[in-house]
């Protein structure tokens, strides 16, 4: 994360004549970036922590039902040879799906740091590195 004090030299750094309302918004940028990348990597501890995983929905149980269906019959299909070849795409299929569904959750983990920080901002009052509530 990028301190307000940093914000104010690289400010000074630029040759050009930079105004107030960039410079704060330069801030908030470098701001959310760090606070993003420390949610991200929250969330990836959180996501490894997980004993049971992420719950399924019946309607993705379906869907496996249905693709592991027609894994078996394209497998029943095949000779040796490509019975491997389709193997190998599977295993790699199934890694991207995984790191796939990480993302998902990683992504999903930071949008509801930012909407449950707003709404304890805009809807109760509260304000978060003000020390209370508003007057």
């Amino acid at each position: 994360m990028v301190t307000t004090s940093r914000i104010a030299d690289i400010a000074e750094e630029t040759s050009l004549e930079v105004s107030l309302d960039h410079t704060l918004g330069f801030g908030t940028a470098c701001y959310d970036s760090g606070m993003v990348e420390v949610l991200r990597d929250i969330a990836a501890e959180e996501l490894e922590t997980l004993i049971e995983g992420v719950p399924v929905t019946v309607h993705t149980r379906e869907l496996t039902g249905k693709t592991e269906e027609s894994y078996q019959t394209i497998y029943n299909g095949l000779d040796q040879k490509e019975k491997e070849l389709l193997n190998v795409f599977q295993d790699n299929f199934h890694d991207m799906l995984l790191a796939e569904a990480g993302d998902h959750f990683i992504h999903g983990f930071v949008q509801g740091y930012r909407y449950l920080k707003n709404r304890i901002v805009y809807t109760s009052g509260y304000e978060i590195y003000g020390g209370g509530r508003k007057s």
